[in-house]
């Protein structure tokens, strides 16, 4: 009986890592299209992007816990997704990290800030090393 609800239990958890693996990387792709994308801003920093300021500029955007998906992306990493169209930010900086918003009600990404850098702080390098497929979902 143990071993079963162990076997059970392990099934449940691949299936939700299965599930949210796919939708990050859904997320990027529909990132990459441009896909009702209302706004970008780019910003450049001389020295270190930190995560501490990052998460400082989600703060100021009041989320909708219900609706607003908060994403950090290393955009270094995925700036050839973005190479055409509407969304075209070249990177003058060794380091850029794209900041976003996905609400999920209304199928649009309302707040996008790309950050270029000459470095990123020690705990942005541990957060996006962190990530799979690239793409670090806040909560």
């Amino acid at each position: 009986m143990i071993i079963a609800f162990i076997i059970i239990a392990v099934l449940i958890a691949a299936c939700v890592v299965a599930y949210f693996t796919l939708k990050k990387k859904g997320l990027i792709d529909l990132i990459a299209n441009r896909m009702k994308v209302k706004r970008v801003d780019v910003a450049t920093v001389d020295g270190e992007c930190r995560f501490i300021d990052c998460v400082a500029w989600f703060k100021n955007l009041k989320l909708n816990k219900e609706a607003d998906i908060p994403f950090v992306l290393d955009y270094t990493k995925f700036q050839d997704k973005f190479a055409g169209g509407e969304f075209k930010v070249p990177v003058t900086k060794p380091c850029a990290v794209l900041l976003g918003v996905y609400n999920e009600k209304s199928d649009e990404m309302p707040n996008m800030q790309i950050i270029q850098c000459d470095k990123f702080d020690e705990k942005l390098v541990e957060t996006l090393g962190a990530a799979e497929n690239g793409l670090v979902v806040l909560s």
